[in-house]
């Protein structure tokens, strides 16, 4: 079943030969998996994904989709200076909202998480997604690969030179005194004291969450 979906996909020309997604026409690819009961996972930032709410709803009923919204930022102002061009926080937890209300399966990535920079929003971030519907948290520290590094620390001197020092020191703490760290195993989480720290606040979020159903209850309350 699984290759005669992936050979459909092909033919539709919606799935490479390394079965990644090809992004052209979306909604015409939710169609087919729906049509074909294929489970889809989508990872994204951007809003468009609520466009295509109804579609994905009717993909969960027939077999399985899932959509996590990668959040950096709990503040739509520090969310601009390091990422101009991405959607506001505000938005993206709009977008959570309108997913979970009309029954797709939501969670939050905290990611990417810069040492000294948004590191104290994420209790902020995974309550504000829990209250918009999110049953799901997740985190990955920033990662400076490549062309990444150069335009990541010209933007941060750019916008916040009092602080760049400081987070690029840190960054080199949890990637072994490096800026970047592509080994298996320790590219995705990092090492040392601070990302130890970091897997500790995260395990947390069962009970940060625990608080959508009183502040849906609030919410409720105030509508009234």
């Amino acid at each position: 079943m699984e290759a005669r979906n992936h050979r459909v996909l092909r033919r539709h020309r919606l799935l490479s030969a390394d079965r990644s997604c090809v992004w052209r026409q979306p909604a015409h690819a939710w169609k087919v998996c729906r049509d074909l009961a294929n489970p889809v996972a989508i990872i994204t930032k951007g809003c468009l994904v609520a466009r295509d709410a109804e579609l994905l709803a009717e993909i969960h009923a027939r077999a399985h989709a899932s959509v996590t919204m990668s959040i950096p930022f709990a503040d739509d102002d520090m969310c601009k200076l390091i990422e101009p061009q991405a959607p506001p926080p505000s938005k993206r937890f709009e977008v959570l909202r309108r997913l979970h209300d009309a029954g797709v399966p939501v969670g939050v990535m905290v990611a990417p998480i810069i040492p000294g920079l948004n590191d104290q929003d994420i209790p902020a971030i995974i309550r504000g997604a829990a209250e918009c519907g999110a049953s799901s948290a997740g985190y990955q520290p920033v990662r400076l690969s490549g062309n990444v590094e150069p335009v990541f620390l010209q933007r941060l001197r750019a916008v916040l030179p009092n602080r760049a020092d400081r987070v690029a020191a840190r960054i080199r703490e949890m990637r072994g005194g490096k800026l970047n760290d592509s080994r298996f195993g320790s590219r995705m989480s990092g090492v040392g004291v601070y990302c130890r720290g970091l897997r500790i606040c995260i395990a947390w979020r069962p009970i940060i969450m625990d608080c959508r159903d009183c502040a849906r209850a609030r919410s409720a309350e105030v509508r009234e």
